[in-house]
């Protein structure tokens, strides 16, 4: 089974802000968007993926 190291996280959906501070002391990157459009979404994770490369 490969391991898969997460560096960075978008959070579109609300959950509970200890959920954001877990992932920030384990040093994951964490950006919270909520409500957006199909459109901002697509374009949010076409920023996040070409940052990567």
């Amino acid at each position: 089974m490969a391991l898969v190291s997460v560096k960075h996280v978008l959070i579109s959906e609300s959950v509970d802000p200890c959920c954001k501070t877990i992932l920030q002391e384990n040093g994951i990157e964490v950006t919270e968007k909520q409500q957006m459009t199909k459109e901002e979404l697509i374009a949010e994770i076409q920023v996040s993926d070409s940052s990567t490369d």
